[in-house]
């Protein structure tokens, strides 16, 4: 997640370059988070970094889409891969059928403009199921896993794709949780 304070500095780029340099992590794989109201505090000098940044081959994600500033037309013209719906979207989503409305016309957007779309804060069953339903890319949220640290996250994915590969024994659900 970049912060307001870190996006204004002049020498983001040189950091995040310098960083993936040091580390060997392949740029391809650092997605970095913001929010639309962050680059709007300074929307010209953001959208040159956000350039910038995506000029070194990582990902830019737009996260929160829909809870501020959102605008269709800034949408299309910001410099970004992907578009993380919000939570309290997703919480209306099997309640309301205007939560599945609002989903459905961003994840449309988002594919139109060759984004990803990603739903964040899944926590049922019935979440999963609707978002599938409405086409979108990915999920995220309590449903798979709580936040934990890098070793029990590299251990749960090292369990999830074994259960992907060999499929006996699981159900869906099993498939679909990585909880350590």
């Amino acid at each position: 997640n970049l912060s307001a304070r870190q996006l204004a500095e002049p020498t983001l780029v040189d950091n995040v370059r310098r960083a993936l340099y040091d580390s060997g992590l392949p740029a391809r794989a650092l997605v970095l988070e913001i929010t639309e109201s962050v680059v709007m505090l300074d929307l010209d000098a953001s959208v040159s970094r956000l350039h910038a940044l995506k000029d070194l081959g990582l990902r830019i994600a737009l996260d929160d889409y829909g809870t501020g500033y959102s605008s269709l037309n800034r949408l299309g013209t910001l410099p970004i891969d992907i578009v993380k719906i919000d939570k309290s979207f997703v919480d209306e989503l099997t309640i309301r059928s205007e939560g599945s409305a609002v989903i459905k016309s961003v994840i449309d957007v988002t594919a139109a403009l060759g984004l990803t779309s990603v739903a964040e804060g899944v926590e049922l069953p019935d979440q999963l199921l609707a978002l599938d339903n409405l086409g979108c890319n990915d999920i995220q949220g309590y449903l798979f896993a709580e936040p934990m640290p890098s070793g029990a996250t590299a251990l749960a994915l090292r369990r999830l794709r074994a259960t992907r590969t060999s499929g006996v024994g699981r159900t869906s659900e099993d498939a679909l949780t990585v909880k350590p």
